[in-house]
């Protein structure tokens, strides 16, 4: 792959395809599914909007979001297709706005070639095709973790107040759709734009004191009115057992307790087909060049690097471990593999 016609556009047509076929005919597959999906229609039926339910009785595992968006999906599009196929909807849309976020930002730092790359190697790669087509929460907030993170780059790197402004506030949209977990995942890239970006983000403190607000206001908000409305006991449910608890272990009836090298053989399962170009840009040391300008080049992948990496090393920490956390995670790796397309060794892209 030497040049941007390398990827004729009929691949990258092909590629789009992958979003919505297969997302409708058939009903929900265990495990995850019909719960999801019961959770959701609950909601839909007006039930209870602040407090998930499964079987009639509140499901707090998770804040709303997912199931708000879900239930919306129900609402509008399940009168067409059907509650099913509706809802597993939201997740093919989260995977297409994914892309689409993705494709934006790498194609303006780092050219064509590599913004059509990184469409074919995420509509391609296990995980995200996976992800598109599952009724999970998963990817609801890998479309929220990519977004604050690429558009706060872009916010910072080209100073758009409003796509900074945006990032700020999917973090806090991110919090709603799996806690703190989605905040943790976003350590190692806030921490790199913040070390990159420092003294931009002096200059301008009250932009940045805004954004922290659109960040903690609405999980804040949230948070008081689910302890004042669900009490001590629920309050306990979701902050000890499934915040703390499943990240130290100490949950361990919830289950999905794993080793710390359990990522260690996931990861490369879900990036295949790419998994070999990845090892190959690795062991090519590809990190010590960068396609595009020179400082938004560098920055795109040193981010990248510290969302991926980073988020890996986070996660293995945790107790609990299961594939479809890494799903958020996915969009960096794809920006990585596309780094190094154009010059990956010849056993590799054999």
């Amino acid at each position: 792959m030497k040049n941007e016609s390398s990827i004729p556009f009929w691949v990258i047509l092909l590629v789009l395809a992958t979003l919505i076929v297969g997302v409708g005919g058939h009903e929900v597959w265990t495990p995850d599914e019909p719960r999801e999906a019961a959770i959701a229609r609950s909601i839909f039926s007006g039930r209870s909007w602040l407090i998930p339910e499964l079987g009639g009785h509140p499901f707090v595992e998770k804040p709303p979001l997912y199931y708000w968006v879900s239930a919306l999906m129900m609402r509008s599009l399940g009168t067409i297709t059907g509650p099913t196929t509706a809802a597993r909807g939201t997740s093919a849309l989260c995977a297409a706005l994914t892309m689409l976020v993705t494709w934006v930002v790498v194609r303006r730092s780092w050219g064509r070639f590599r913004g059509w790359a990184v469409i074919l190697i995420l509509g391609t790669m296990f995980g995200f095709v996976r992800a598109g087509h599952w009724i999970i929460i998963d990817p609801l907030l890998m479309l929220l973790i990519s977004a604050s993170v690429l558009l706060l780059f872009l916010g910072l790197d080209r100073e758009r107040d409003t796509a900074l402004l945006a990032g700020y506030c999917l973090a806090g949209l991110a919090f709603l759709t799996k806690g703190f977990v989605a905040w943790m995942l976003l350590l190692f890239p806030l921490g790199v734009l913040i070390a990159l970006y420092l003294g931009s983000i002096r200059r301008r403190p009250f932009l940045h004191l805004a954004g922290l607000t659109l960040m903690l206001g609405p999980p804040l908000v949230w948070m008081a009115v689910f302890y004042l409305r669900g009490g001590t006991d629920l309050w306990r449910e979701w902050f000890i057992d499934n915040q703390i608890g499943r990240f130290t272990g100490g949950s361990a009836h919830l289950g999905h307790i794993k080793g710390p090298f359990y990522y260690l053989w996931v990861l490369p399962m879900i990036l295949l087909p790419w998994t070999p170009a990845l090892i190959g840009w690795v062991v090519a040391r590809g990190w010590r060049s960068w396609p595009g300008r020179s400082g938004e080049g560098r920055n795109l992948l040193f981010l990248s690097l510290a969302w991926g990496v980073g988020g890996v090393l986070l996660l293995s920490l945790a107790g609990t471990k299961r594939e479809v956390y890494l799903y958020p995670l996915l969009p960096a790796f794809a920006i990585m593999t596309a780094a190094g397309l154009a010059a990956i060794p010849r056993w590799s892209g054999v």
